[in-house]
C-alpha cells in the first residue's frame, strides 16, 4: 500500500508497552480511501479510544533505530510535501 507523501498532515509517536508504533496523521479522504482490510478498519477505530488518531505504523522488524526511522519519516515528509 502506498500513502503519499502530501497526504501526511502530522508525524508522532506513540509507545504502547514495550511496543513503539509511528503515527501518521493523514488527509482525512487519502485515509478513508486506503484499501484496508475489515479487520484493520475495525483496529483502527479501536486504537483511536486508547491511543493518538492517525495510521500505525510498527516498530517492530525495522532494520534501523527506531528513532532514526522515525526522524527519516518526519524529513521526508516535511521535504516532500506533507504538512507536517
Amino acid at each position: 500500500m502506498m500513502i503519499p507523501w502530501n497526504a501526511v498532515r502530522g508525524v508522532t509517536t506513540w509507545t504502547y508497552g514495550r511496543s513503539k508504533l509511528v503515527v501518521l496523521k493523514l488527509d482525512p479522504t487519502v485515509e478513508k480511501s486506503l484499501p484496508l482490510s475489515g479487520v484493520a478498519r475495525l483496529l483502527g477505530r479501536t486504537n483511536r479510544l486508547f491511543g493518538p488518531e492517525g495510521f500505525y505504523i510498527h516498530g517492530s522488524g525495522l532494520t534501523m533505530d527506531f528513532e532514526l526511522f522515525v526522524r527519516t519519516v518526519r524529513a521526508y515528509a516535511h521535504d516532500h510535501g506533507g504538512a507536517v
